[in-house]
């Protein structure tokens, strides 16, 4: 019987017996409720991810290591995913017609300096702070990956495959239905419209983008380029022999992930 131990919007975390699916975005949420059962008896964990946030992938990474368990993937595993739940585990599968996509990392590229004008709408003092956690989460990955043998050069090459020509810098600013992007130019406006609509405790979200990274664009490596990264423990890999079929499988995963892109070794 399949235990539902918790589901939100982005994720849902199941366990049958032994096994553990996880589905979705990867989030602190996540992370706590993968970690509140993974020591009760489980095994291998299927999951399927677009990725997410980086200190909880590190975090589900670690934990796998040191529980020993393995991680198949059903689909995809992307950014994230790609980075520390597959890289991190001893032993780990793809399902045939399954992606792995890499597109950059932390250690992928020089430690980040976390220039002001990169964050227009963060306060000095909250700069600070997010400097000191993201200085904190580099050191962490760069141990974890000395301590398993992986050479984020790999990082650093799927990067340089998926990068976009520009830096793609905006303000999203949604209250209500409508949604009113910014550039950085206009970081000002966008911080009066906030305080305006906090005066007046109406509800809204915002969205700060500034990455070279693309959206759906990723490096599906081969099992060689993997085990020359210092990858260890792969048990299955099917990869595409040819154009046609990289294309294929594109197709299929690109009906759940519309605009998928795929570098990769052939």
């Amino acid at each position: 019987m399949a235990v539902p131990l918790a589901s939100a919007q982005d994720f849902a975390v199941q366990k049958y017996g032994d096994i553990l699916v996880f589905d979705g975005a990867i989030t602190p949420a996540a992370y706590e409720a993968i970690n509140a059962t993974i020591d009760d008896g489980v095994d291998l964990m299927l999951v399927r991810s677009i990725g997410g946030d980086a200190a909880s992938g590190l975090a589900i990474g670690k934990k796998l290591r040191d529980r020993n368990i393995t991680v198949v993937v059903n689909e995809y595993c992307l950014s994230a995913c790609a980075n520390y739940i597959f890289i991190g585990p001893s032993r780990k599968s793809l399902n045939p017609g399954a992606v792995l996509g890499f597109h950059g990392g932390l250690t992928g590229s020089p430690a980040p300096t976390m220039a002001a004008e990169d964050y227009p709408l963060v306060s000095q003092e909250d700069l600070i702070t997010l400097r000191k956690q993201m200085a904190r989460l580099y050191d962490e990955e760069t141990a974890f990956y000395a301590r398993i043998g992986f050479d984020p050069a790999l990082l650093r090459k799927s990067f340089d495959l998926t990068r976009l020509d520009a830096t793609n810098q905006y303000i999203a600013l949604t209250a209500g239905e409508s949604t009113t992007f910014y550039s950085f130019a206009q970081a000002d406006e966008a911080r009066r419209r906030i305080a305006a609509l906090a005066a007046e405790h109406a509800s809204y979200t915002y969205r700060v983008e500034n990455s070279r990274t693309s959206a759906t664009r990723f490096y599906f490596p081969s099992l060689a380029t993997l085990r020359n990264a210092g990858v260890t423990g792969v048990q299955n890999y099917p990869y595409p022999a040819d154009v046609r079929q990289l294309r294929t499988v594109e197709q299929d995963v690109g009906r759940d992930l519309p605009g998928l892109n795929l570098a990769s070794d052939i």
